[in-house]
């Protein structure tokens, strides 16, 4: 796997071309703790390794795959951090497992990269120029720096000889736009166990509990089936805190008619999935909380039966806008207008803020985040409506120049109510969309029976 994406990374550019990667490094939460250590997306997509201290070294011999050779650099042996931390991996283990042409350590890297003696311009770094640059502190002594074998290069040199950082981020973004069979597959265990989690968050809800406890049992369902990290930070919002797009304090006690918003995925093997469900406290819908949950579902699914190959994304959105007015409009939400004139003035956005969906991949908000090319098997694209009774929305819009086109005694029933988004990833295939995140229920009869 992690040679093909390399293969399709070196397509981009030219004989004699040097792509460097260097890897993450551990951060420092405070004091002498750690974070969690997470490696950057573009190393892993690369080579799968997620620990810190490597680099990857491509250099380009020709536009033919077999023209390219990869260099792997280990961090250097180290008797404190074997104390510390435990054996390192082999050299045979990372080249055996990363498919690279050759591994070595990196007290060699910047010897390697002066023989190689790359072109201006034709030198692409991702990461940390650390390893390169010559310390800020050159106030050594003469004759230790004669006994120095490599010069590093200075830092006029470093901006003269690299080029723009664009050029390598766009055929990043390209490479990793569509994904192989094995991603997908690795999407799809992802997803599943997502969705299974959710599912849990269902079965435990009940007025009382606490939103912190929510997310905790979702954390735990995933940790246990071997996804220690999730993707973002679940969003755990019930009563008015559905209505705050990226509200995570997750901090409050569900009441008794509450619907309750989730917006949470794990990550495996550094891929990302992103589900977002709602559903009753009471594990039942009353009319209103049906009346606008089926409408963001039927929205949703009339939305996801358009992803196609070809398809273009902001036709999407356009779609999403004109669809979601409509209904505003045919369950009184948005009176005395047409849908035509609504979108005009853009009505419906007091109801949505937010933009219909983006890629998932190896970060959750993948590569562009938004496609800017038209849809191509093997893209995963999210379809999320939603419709929110925001009051920092609604109240100004009650008051300003469009406000008798909102039926303001319906919108009263709702002002405690929230909001409902339904969220999925979306595997763009050959023969239409495919749904991977489909263990986690959006039927109204299925939430309802596993809530029983």
């Amino acid at each position: 796997m992690f040679v093909a994406h390399r293969e399709r990374l070196a397509s981009h550019f030219a004989a004699g071309d040097l792509l460097l990667f260097v890897g993450g490094e551990v951060k420092q939460r405070n004091a002498d703790t750690d974070l969690l250590f997470r490696q950057e997306s573009e190393f892993l997509y690369l080579t799968g390794i997620d620990l810190p201290g490597y680099s990857l070294l491509i250099t380009v011999d020709s536009n033919e795959p077999l023209g390219t050779k990869s260099t792997l650099f280990i961090p250097d042996e180290d008797l404190q951090y074997r104390v510390w931390h435990g054996t390192p991996r082999s050299p045979a283990y990372w080249k055996e497992k990363t498919g690279v042409d050759s591994v070595l350590y990196q007290k060699s890297l910047l010897e390697i990269v002066r023989s190689v003696d790359p072109s201006p311009n034709h030198f692409h770094l991702k990461g940390s120029r650390k390893s390169l640059e010559t310390p800020e502190d050159t106030d050594k002594p003469k004759e230790e720096d004669e006994l120095e074998t490599v010069r590093p290069y200075t830092t006029d040199e470093l901006d003269t000889l690299l080029a723009p950082p664009s050029s390598l981020k766009t055929a990043l973004n390209v490479s990793r736009a569509t994904k192989t069979e094995y991603e997908i597959a690795i999407m799809r265990e992802t997803s599943r166990i997502s969705g299974e989690g959710h599912a849990e968050l269902m079965k435990n809800t009940a007025p009382g509990v606490n939103e912190y406890q929510l997310e905790a049992i979702f954390r735990h369902y995933c940790s246990v089936r071997g996804c220690r990290r999730q993707a973002y930070i679940p969003i755990v919002g019930s009563g008015l805190n559905g209505a705050i797009l990226h509200y995570n304090d997750n901090n409050r006690v569900v009441g008794e008619n509450d619907m309750v918003l989730v917006d949470a995925g794990c990550e495996w093997n550094g891929y990302a999935s992103d589900i977002t469900r709602t559903w009753p406290s009471s594990g039942t819908f009353s009319e209103d909380q049906r009346e606008v949950y089926e409408m963001v579902l039927e929205l949703q699914k009339e939305l996801i039966a358009q992803v196609l190959s070809g398809s273009d994304y902001d036709d999407l959105r356009a779609n999403c806008s004109r669809l979601l007015t409509t209904k505003l409009i045919e369950r009184q939400f948005l009176v005395g207008i047409s849908t035509e004139e609504a979108l005009k003035k853009r009505l419906a956005t007091k109801f949505m803020p937010h933009g219909l969906g983006h890629l998932v991949g190896l970060d959750v908000h993948d590569c562009t985040i938004y496609p800017d090319t038209p849809l191509e098997p093997g893209m995963c694209v999210t379809i999320e409506p939603g419709v929110y009774f925001n009051p920092y929305l609604l109240n100004p819009a009650l008051e300003g120049e469009n406000a008798s086109y909102f039926n303001r005694e319906l919108l009263e029933k709702y002002r405690n109510f929230g909001g409902v988004r339904i969220e999925d990833v979306v595997l763009v295939t050959e023969t239409g969309p495919e749904v991977l995140t489909t263990s986690a229920p959006k039927e109204v009869a299925d939430i309802e029976s596993l809530m029983k």
